[in-house]
């Protein structure tokens, strides 16, 4: 094989490592995201209702039992999204970024020396 032919499957083996790497980074920051949204949303929203019933009854209680009801409801969809994210990396240990083998850089240098 032609030295040009190595050096354009070595430029090519960085690349789809860099895209891995890549992808994983952009999916660690999707989870990131999503956990957030988990907890913000429901807490923020349940307390929302919990300060417009105190203000309709003339209380002061039902905004604390409110945000901690959002608070419960959060943390069981985080727990969700990760038993669920866990039971993929069950399914397809090979994805898994800790299980997947890095090739060698030089396939071809090793193959030669072989021979």
């Amino acid at each position: 094989m032609s030295e040009r032919q190595n050096d354009g499957k070595k430029e090519q083996r960085k690349r789809n490592s860099a895209g891995d790497e890549r992808r994983d980074i952009y999916r660690n920051l999707t989870l990131i995201t999503q956990f957030t949204l988990y907890m913000i949303v429901p807490i923020g929203g349940m307390s929302a209702l919990g300060y417009f019933l105190d203000r309709h009854f003339g209380t002061s209680w039902i905004i604390i039992v409110c945000f901690f009801v959002g608070a419960i409801a959060g943390g069981q969809s985080i727990y969700r999204l990760a038993m669920k994210i866990a039971n993929e990396k069950k399914e397809k240990p090979e994805e898994n970024i800790i299980n997947r083998r890095k090739a060698p850089e030089n396939k071809d240098d090793e193959s030669s020396e072989k021979k």
